[in-house]
């Protein structure tokens, strides 16, 4: 294609070789139209009268739609080459999007009066790759191919079940973002597991298709519901561990009071302090201890008295000795 567009701009230099009339001249450019795929170099050529004044003549390059001339020192990617034979080439490497439109190549004679090109229609394709697949579990199981932003519009996707072309089960949609390029995203039910589901899209940009393919493990409702039941399982062994430990901690506590109830018990048997057989017999209890065992808060230790049944036979004795005394 390059060689055919050099051969076209010799054969236009040929004939605009001629010393032109000072009241109008003509400013021809090469190609037309140009469509590159992104990434790749675009070369614009432009040929007008030589004059004799030809040192004075000056060469510019505009973009439609744009009031300033293009300053190839801003861009890297762009050069500009003007030679003293009336001509001219303008060159973008690495193209991209952006640099989509119209380019004008001006030319400016010593008399300054302009001269402008019919244009060259720079069309810069993007091509859809790579392509994404996610899987999607909610509300049903589902894969999703995105492709990239792509131009121009025309597309074909094609979803395939390890080699078996799928007919049903899709939903596509395809939007414009403010760039201007195109994405789509389709949609795929799936119900089976241990397939290998591949995406494929054509478009004018690449020589071959771009596919991406994913493998279904295990179907999606089957994860969720082992999560689910693994989540319902965690919850039911730390309630169980819960209860466990709230029973028993009331075990030991009824332990812990029983053991101060006995303890008491012994206490106030080895409190007791036997006296004569003639004598009233007291005994001194502290029963601070066991207050506090029975919830019953106590702030100061009391001293109780607690009188002691005395025996049958000490009072008999006593009844007889108060007979013997009359």
């Amino acid at each position: 294609m390059q060689i055919f567009d050099l051969l076209q701009y010799l054969l236009v230099l040929q004939i605009t070789y001629t010393v032109a009339d000072r009241a109008s001249f003509t400013v021809n450019q090469i190609p037309e139209q140009v469509t590159k795929t992104k990434g790749e170099n675009v070369s614009i050529y432009c040929t007008y009268p030589i004059f004799a004044q030809n040192s004075l003549v000056d060469v510019y390059w505009r973009k439609g739609g744009q009031k300033q001339f293009i300053d190839a020192t801003a861009d890297r990617r762009m050069s500009i080459i003007t030679s003293e034979q009336g001509s001219a080439e303008f060159h973008i490497l690495g193209v991209s999007f952006g640099d989509s439109g119209i380019y004008y190549c001006s030319v400016r004679d010593w008399t300054r009066k302009f001269s402008q090109g019919n244009g060259t229609n720079v069309i810069v394709h993007v091509p859809p790759a790579p392509l994404k697949i996610t899987e999607v579990n909610a509300p049903s199981a589902a894969l999703t191919c995105t492709t990239a932003a792509f131009f121009p519009k025309d597309y074909k996707l094609i979803w395939y079940k390890n080699e078996f072309k799928i007919t049903s089960g899709m939903h596509t949609t395809r939007m414009q973002n403010e760039e201007g390029l195109y994405l789509v995203s389709s949609s795929l039910n799936v119900t089976e597991s241990g397939y290998v589901y591949t995406c494929q899209v054509f478009h004018e940009s690449m020589k071959e298709p771009a596919s991406e393919s994913y493998r279904i493990i295990l179907e999606s409702r089957d994860k969720f519901i082992l999560i689910l039941t693994g989540a319902f399982a965690a919850c039911g062994v730390i309630i169980l561990a819960l209860l466990l430990l709230i029973r028993r901690f009331r075990v030991d506590k009824t332990e812990v009071v029983a053991e101060s109830d006995e303890n008491l018990s012994r206490y106030l048997e080895n409190q007791i302090i036997q006296g004569t057989e003639d004598t009233l017999m007291y005994a001194c209890v502290d029963l601070a201890a066991s207050q506090k065992n029975a919830r019953r808060v106590q702030k100061t230790h009391e001293t109780e008295y607690a009188g002691i049944k005395i025996k049958e036979e000490a009072r008999n004795m006593e009844t007889k000795r108060a007979t013997y005394s009359y």
